[in-house]
């Protein structure tokens, strides 16, 4: 299995979470900009302060991780310094496909 560079050939990553067991949230990984951003539709159910909680320790550890499993040397040379988090405001809707669409 050849793993993809993160930064030549990957530039984002998209994960999900789940935020205190009940709520499903998108994570974007943003290594350019060096940012996760947090896609949640319904924003109502967490507040930001616990959301942030659950994310801030990730913004830390990702640094770690990305230079400890470097696969190229821009990844073994990357910064530590912990990445910025936001959770925009996006309206969500339901494609006829079934597919979410997300209105920044």
């Amino acid at each position: 299995m050849v793993c993809p560079k993160c930064f030549d050939e990957v530039d984002v990553i998209y994960c999900s979470m789940l935020v205190e067991r009940q709520h499903w949230v998108g994570l974007v990984v943003d290594l350019k900009n060096w940012e996760v951003l947090v896609l949640d539709c319904k924003r109502e159910v967490l507040k930001d302060e616990q959301v942030e909680k659950y994310i801030e320790d990730i913004t830390i550890m990702l640094p770690y991780l990305i230079r400890k499993h470097g696969v190229n040397m821009r990844m073994l040379t990357q910064r530590l310094d912990p990445m910025t988090m936001s959770r925009p405001n996006i309206q969500c809707s339901c494609s006829s496909l079934g597919m979410f669409v997300f209105h920044f």
